[in-house]
């Protein structure tokens, strides 16, 4: 960590970010174990112009997730278990596919 600033993002991000907005995901590292852990889910938006308007699977896109929890992200095999809305009660498992950033603290990161 460089700055006072960075500092406090990883903080905020582990003690009052996360526990505030974050669900339950299961990460499974390449060639290790499942384990729990919290992350904000970035879902594709609802599409208005669907000709099924009952429609409720929104894709997740997007992952925020403590450095803490994902050390070292592998877009080579790491996978996710994630619900496609917070309110299901079954995951399913995307694979890492890329790291948008890194910043202080933790990783904004790409399911494919």
């Amino acid at each position: 960590m460089g700055s006072a600033f960075d500092t406090l993002h990883a903080e905020a991000l582990d003690d009052v970010i996360l526990p505030q907005f974050a669900e339950t995901v299961i990460y499974t590292p390449k060639n290790g174990t499942a384990v729990s852990i919290s992350a904000i889910v970035i879902r594709d938006p609802v599409d208005g112009a669907a000709t099924d308007r009952g429609a409720t699977t929104r894709r997740p896109r997007e992952l925020v997730v403590s450095i803490t929890d994902v050390a070292t992200p592998n877009s080579g095999g790491d996978t996710f278990g994630i619900k496609p809305m917070a309110s299901d009660t079954t995951n399913v498992t995307y694979r890492l596919g890329g790291i948008a950033e890194q910043h202080a603290g933790g990783w904004r990161l790409l399911l494919s």
